[in-house]
């Protein structure tokens, strides 16, 4: 049983705060502290709990202040005086500040600080008495320097929204901005804020509406924190400027590294009562107002669908969280992590699950995180240390390739070095200036195939022994915790597939077992439901198995996996070429995936091409979170290398595609295959013809489709496909197509 009272959290950077207004002792609230990387719950401070300080009753949000640590210096150096004191507010080595502010309660609103570390509570600022009093609503920040932002209702009959400032320490309170002054801009004479955020610029932005059924009245102002003047930036009810919609109590302001604001959003009535808009993510352009649909709840190919969304936070590396409930259920409150580039959803924490900690009610409303104490970046979150570890010379895990150590690796590790300011969230237009600059050039042709560059030293399997089955064991931990750093379960149930007794039969190699699991969390990922459950009409399992061929195979023969298809039962069964048993299992992943798709005869060149490209886009996926895998210098690595290498670097502008390369160049520099596009290498092929498509064709093509797409129905091995594939490759973001650039060490330098 959960305790009543679970320890509190010791609130660390990164960490998500969540208000629940119906939680803890008798309804009356409380914060939670949400694990970033786990999704585990812990009640920071149960708010009917009299011993952690003054009781609650509606608490509606929550800001941090981090305090700098020369600040935490001054401070605790300081003298009480106020003339000496701290500019910042943080007194006594304080590090973090948590601001709640509590609608209702005593007899009237109560602004309340938190102890980061015991959840003890301290009344900061009581509006039922002294200066600028009234009712707190939702929307709650703190500005650069400490000062607490509130949105506040004042009492009586001439009530009006406010903007106020608040000096945590004194609890002086300022007018920041009146909606019904004319002076700081046009009247707003019905509206109330919906939310509250702070530009880094320091201006403050404003989420107002009239009701929850019209789009009219529904905008986001600009705030200037001085004089409290109003602009309009983005106004919901123009189409012109994006999607209609509403901001009904959302509390989803928040702004991005990049500078650009992300808002909540829910669904409208127009002049004939019919539904508009919807439970959407969108990004505002910070000086424009332009809206687009970043993620669309209602939409499944983004992931789990959900209503009733409140709240977001923007993490140190980009990523977006949101609450919401549960779309199909309706009972069930989520924390989704939202992916900046594709708006593809995950859920980080389910209120269901009690192994995640204490129930949420339906009542959240509001969200913070945590933010560090500086701007350093962990250069492991992005494989960074991977490729330390390959410059350095450190061994692989036994049955794999190590990596030497050599001068040309550790001048491409001085590059990483240099450019790690590239994975910083906003750094958008390097990125593009990258991918712009394709075809990109590599800097060790030993990476890749002599028959795509003659210089190259020659090919050879991995040597022997093959790994065992523990050693796989233990090699797919370390893959499934660079796959799924932050999602815990998905490690646990595609690890325990490998015991999985059905898949073990199929599957007896622990090799080709483990690289059919290092597709989960790829545009394959349906590869390993396919093998473990597909059934032929007639009833019998579709897949037969997969392994090494039992016999030599002709030394000549360069293929390294057969989709074997009986005419009689169309059950199927995947070879192997033995000479590449002792690789890295994960080599084969993207390698299955594509045999997979081979399910029935005849086998076209069109399907051949297809699932070529599929096949490299998905080591794609796998080189942007485990780069070490392009370093081992063994003929299958570098085989991948060289093909997905062409794939990389096809494609107009910033695009991957299949049909073009920027400004015509060939796609491999430097190599004799003068190639132009990815497309361009079948061009004296033949055989080319379409095929019938498959379940596992259709469900990998929804992988890869963008937002707002549509996966064909039916989809067949044809031109078609090809045409969407060349047009649609959400599974892979331009991050990660830089990452993979990176593992591939590619000039990325543009010279």
């Amino acid at each position: 049983m959960l305790a009543a009272h679970p320890a509190q959290a010791e609130v660390k950077a990164g960490d998500i705060l969540v208000i629940d207004q119906l939680g803890g002792t008798d309804g009356r609230g409380a914060l939670f502290v949400i694990d970033p990387a786990t999704g585990q719950r812990t009640i920071l401070s149960d708010f009917g709990n009299a011993a952690q300080g003054s009781l609650g009753s509606s608490i509606a949000s929550v800001a941090v202040f981090r305090c700098r640590a020369e600040e935490r210096t001054e401070a605790a150096n300081s003298e009480s005086e106020a003339g000496n004191r701290n500019p910042d507010h943080c007194a006594d080595g304080e590090t973090i500040q948590i601001f709640v502010s509590d609608l209702f309660s005593g007899s009237g609103s109560i602004l309340f600080k938190v102890d980061p570390n015991t959840g003890h509570r301290t009344l900061i600022s009581d509006f039922s008495q002294g200066d600028i009093q009234g009712f707190l609503s939702y929307g709650l920040v703190v500005d650069a320097k400490g000062q607490v932002i509130v949105n506040l209702q004042t009492a009586g009959p001439d009530s009006r929204f406010q903007l106020v400032r608040i000096d945590p320490e004194t609890d002086t309170r300022t007018l920041i901005t009146d909606l019904l002054n004319p002076d700081q801009g046009a009247i707003l004479p019905d509206r109330f804020i919906t939310d509250l955020a702070v530009e880094h610029t320091g201006k403050i932005l404003m989420g107002a509406n009239i009701n929850d059924t019209l789009a009219a009245g529904t905008a986001i102002f600009r705030i200037n924190p001085s004089t409290g003047k109003r602009r309009l930036l983005s106004d919901f009810a123009d189409a012109g400027q994006g999607p209609v919609a509403g901001l009904f109590s959302s509390a989803g302001l928040a702004t991005e590294a990049s500078r650009q604001i992300l808002a909540i959003t829910n669904g409208v009535l127009d002049e004939n009562n019919n539904t508009i808009g919807g439970n959407f993510l969108l990004r505002v352009d910070r000086r424009t107002g332009q809206r687009t649909i970043l993620s669309d709840f209602d939409n499944p190919a983004q992931g789990t669908l959900g209503q009733n969304i409140r709240g977001s936070v923007v993490e140190k590396y980009g990523k977006i969280i949101v609450s919401a409930n549960d779309a199909v259920t309706g009972e069930t409150t989520l924390l989704f992590r939202i992916d900046p580039e594709t708006g593809q959803r995950d859920v980080l924490s389910d209120s269901a699950n009690l192994d995640q900690g204490p129930l949420l009610s339906m009542a959240i409303n509001y969200l913070a995180i945590v933010p560090n104490d500086d701007d350093a970046e962990d250069l492991s979150t992005f494989g960074f240390q991977q490729f330390q570890n390959a410059a350095a010379g450190n061994t692989a895990p036994a049955g794999t390739a190590t990596i030497p150590g050599n001068a040309s690796q550790l001048k491409q590790l001085e590059s990483f070095q240099n450019i790690q300011s590239l994975f910083r969230p906003g750094n958008y237009k390097k990125i593009n200036r990258i991918l712009q600059n394709r075809p990109l050039a590599p800097t060790n042709v030993n990476l890749f195939s002599p028959a795509a560059y003659p210089n190259a030293a020659p090919m050879a399997p991995a040597g022997g022994p093959a790994p065992t089955e523990e050693q796989v064991a233990q090699m797919g931990i370390k893959y499934l915790e660079d796959q799924f750093p932050m999602n815990p379960s998905a490690r646990r149930e595609t690890a325990a597939l490998f015991n999985n007794p059905d898949l073990v039969s199929k599957v007896p190699n622990p090799s080709l077992r483990a690289g059919l699991l290092g597709l989960a969390g790829t545009a394959g990922e349906p590869a390993i439901d396919f093998v473990l459950n597909a059934k032929t009409d007639a009833g019998l399992p579709k897949v037969r198995g997969i392994g090494f061929d039992a016999n030599p195979w002709d030394p000549a023969d360069t293929t390294v996996a057969r989709a074997l298809v009986d005419p009689n039962t169309q059950q199927v069964a995947y070879v192997f070429n033995p000479k590449y048993q002792n690789e890295n299992p994960f080599q084969f992943s993207s390698i299955i995936a594509h045999e997979t798709l081979h399910s029935d005869l005849p086998i076209s060149t069109t399907e051949e091409v297809t699932a070529l490209a599929i096949q490299s886009s998905i080591y794609l996926e796998q080189l942007a979170k485990h780069p070490e895998m392009a370093g081992d210098r063994t003929e299958l690595t570098r085989r991948n290398n060289t093909n997905t290498l062409a794939r990389l670097n096809s494609g107009a502008g910033t695009s991957l595609g299949l049909f073009a390369s920027n400004n015509g160049k060939p796609i491999l520099p430097g190599s004799q295959i003068q190639a132009t596009s990815w497309f361009d290498q079948f061009a004296n092929a033949t055989g080319f013809g379409d095929t019938p498509g498959n379940p596992q064709l259709q469900a990998m093509l929804a992988r890869m489709v963008n937002p707002g797409g549509i996966v064909p129905p039916n989809a067949d091995f044809s031109m078609n496909t090809l045409n969407f594939i060349d047009q649609n490759s959400a599974n892979l973001s331009k991050r990660e197509l830089v990452r993979a650039a990176l593992a591939l060490q590619l000039n990325i330098q543009g010279r």
